[in-house]
């Protein structure tokens, strides 16, 4: 289990294992997707959303100093990961909610096939 305060050094290694067996990889959720939606900014920012709870986006722009159309953008691709939700605010406006605390990386390392005898 990675928990979000501490998965940095699990993330570097993954890239590290990334880089090596990326011939290996497949599919749409690689291990390098993985680690760039749980970069370290991109934890910080989940930290603040839920921390400082803004109101909008462009309270959220505000407090991170990244503009609206990046926070658009990188909350976008965590909602498709279901790390965040947006939600319906006042008027126009949408309210970033961090959904998890943690997240959970399942990683095989060996494709377990059955063999002769029914043994993998």
């Amino acid at each position: 289990m990675i928990g979000l305060a501490d998965q940095h050094i699990c993330i570097e290694r993954l890239l590290i294992l990334q880089s090596i067996f990326e011939p290996l990889w497949s599919g749409c959720c690689s291990a390098r997707s993985f680690a760039q939606i749980l970069s370290s900014g991109n934890r910080e920012l989940m930290r603040v959303i839920h921390d400082q709870a803004p109101g909008s986006l462009d309270e959220l722009s505000r407090i991170t100093g990244r503009t609206i159309p990046s926070l658009s953008r990188t909350l976008k691709t965590m909602a498709t990961y279901d790390l965040v939700r947006m939600e319906p605010g006042h008027g126009r406006r949408v309210v970033p909610k961090v959904l998890h605390d943690r997240v959970t990386l399942e990683l095989p390392l060996l494709d377990r096939r059955e063999t002769k005898g029914g043994h993998a």
